[in-house]
C-alpha cells in the first residue's frame, strides 16, 4: 500500500509537471503567433519627396527627400534601405568618388538627440553608408540608446524625413533622369525594427531586449501622389493633384520641406467629392491660401472631409471663403483666418454637420 502511494504521489508530480510544460509550450505558441501577428500588422512607409536640382557655383545637384510614415505609430530601431541610380547622370560608385552626400536635416528622425549641451548625444549613432554595387547605394543606422529614451512614437501617421540624398550631377549630364529608386528586390527589404532595449532609459542592448522587424514595407520612388510638397497651383506635388489622384478613404499628407509655407490657389476652388482626409502637422504651420479664388474647400453632398493642422485663408466668396459644406466636416487643430474684409462674417457656410475634434480657432485681423 505505502508503495502504492508513492507510485500515485510520482504519478501526480509527473502529470502536474506534464501540464506545467504543456501550458508553458501553449503561452509560447500564443505569444510567437501574437509576436508574429504584431510583425504583419506593424507598417512603415518609405518614399521619395521633392526632388530638385539645385545649382551651387556652376556645379548641378539633385536632391530628393527620403521621407518615412506608418499607419500605426512606433519607435523607430535600426533599419537599412538600398537605392538604385543612373550612373550615366552621376557615375558609378557615386558614394565612394565623392558625387553623393547623405544630409541628415535638423528636425529629421536621424537628428534625434538626447540631453542637452555639453551632454547632448545622437540617438542614432553607427550610420554606414556605401557603395553597395557601381549603381546602389545602401544606408544603415541603429541606435545607442533604448527606446525607453525616446519620448515619443517617432514614425506615425505624419510624414518626417529621414535624411536627404544630394546626388552631383556630371557634367553636361543634368538632363538625364536621376533614376533614384528603392532597391526592392526580396533580399533587400524587410530591414526596419522599432526600436530595442530595457524598460528604462539606458544603453540599447539589442540582443537582451531585441526589437520587433518589420515586414509590412512599401517603397515608393516617385512621391506617392497623396503627399503634398509643392506650393503651386497645380501639377505634381499639389494638394490639387493630390485631391485628384486618391481615392475614395485615402488620407493626403504634407511633407515636412513645406513648413511656415503657403500653398496659393490661382485657378478655383479645391473640390472634395469623396472621403478624404487631409492631415498636416500642425507645428509645420502650413497655410492654403484662396486669395485669387472664390473660396478654398468645397465639401460636396454624401462626402466626409476630415481636415487637420493646417490654416486657411479665405478666397473672395461672401459666403463660406475658406470651407463650404455640403456633406460631413471634421476639423482639428485647423486655424482659419480672417483677412479684415465684409467676407469675414461668413468664413464658413455650413448646410449639413460640422464637427470640431480637439482645438480650431478663427482669428481675424
Amino acid at each position: 500500500m505505502i508503495f502504492n502511494k508513492a507510485y500515485y504521489l510520482i504519478s501526480d508530480v509527473e502529470n502536474n509537471l506534464t501540464m506545467n510544460k504543456l501550458y508553458i509550450i501553449f503561452v509560447l505558441v500564443v505569444a510567437s503567433f501574437s509576436m508574429q501577428a504584431l510583425m504583419q500588422a506593424q507598417d512603415v512607409h518609405y518614399t521619395l519627396t521633392n526632388p530638385r536640382n539645385v545649382d551651387e557655383n556652376g556645379t548641378i545637384y539633385h536632391m530628393v527627400d527620403v521621407l518615412t510614415f506608418s499607419n500605426s505609430g512606433f519607435k523607430l530601431g535600426s533599419g537599412q534601405l538600398y537605392f538604385n541610380y543612373d550612373t550615366t547622370a552621376f557615375g558609378p560608385n557615386a558614394y565612394n568618388n565623392g558625387n553623393l552626400q547623405v544630409i541628415i536635416p535638423d528636425g529629421s528622425i536621424l537628428n534625434t538627440t538626447l540631453g542637452q549641451p555639453p551632454l547632448e548625444f545622437s540617438f542614432y549613432g553607427d550610420i554606414v553608408a556605401n557603395d553597395n554595387t557601381y549603381n546602389r547605394f545602401s544606408y544603415s543606422w541603429q541606435h545607442d540608446f533604448s527606446s525607453a529614451c525616446l519620448f515619443d512614437e517617432n514614425v506615425n501617421y505624419y510624414t518626417d524625413v529621414l535624411f536627404t540624398l544630394k546626388f552631383k550631377f556630371k557634367p553636361g549630364q543634368s538632363n538625364v533622369d536621376p533614376g533614384i529608386c528603392f532597391e526592392g528586390s526580396a533580399v533587400y527589404i524587410d530591414q526596419t525594427y522599432t526600436a530595442c532595449g530595457p524598460v528604462d532609459c539606458n544603453t540599447s542592448n539589442c540582443f537582451a531586449f531585441p526589437g520587433i522587424q518589420l515586414v509590412a514595407d512599401f517603397y515608393s520612388c516617385n512621391s506617392a501622389c497623396h503627399i503634398v510638397y509643392s506650393t503651386l497651383d497645380s501639377g505634381p506635388g499639389t494638394l490639387r493633384d493630390a485631391l485628384s489622384c486618391t481615392a475614395a478613404g485615402d488620407t493626403i499628407l504634407f511633407a515636412p520641406n513645406l513648413r511656415y509655407d503657403s500653398i496659393q490657389l490661382t485657378s478655383a476652388e479645391l473640390i472634395l467629392d469623396k472621403d478624404i482626409h487631409i492631415v498636416a502637422k500642425e507645428d509645420l504651420s502650413i497655410h492654403v491660401n484662396g486669395n485669387d479664388v472664390n473660396r478654398v474647400f468645397d465639401v460636396l453632398i454624401n462626402n466626409t472631409a476630415y481636415i487637420e493642422g493646417i490654416h486657411i485663408t479665405p478666397g473672395s466668396a461672401t459666403q463660406g471663403g475658406t470651407l463650404r459644406n455640403n456633406g460631413v466636416l471634421i476639423l482639428k487643430g485647423v486655424t482659419i483666418h480672417g483677412t479684415g474684409s465684409p467676407q469675414d462674417s461668413s468664413l464658413i457656410q455650413n448646410q449639413m454637420e460640422i464637427i470640431i475634434e480637439g482645438t480650431t480657432r478663427v482669428v481675424k485681423q
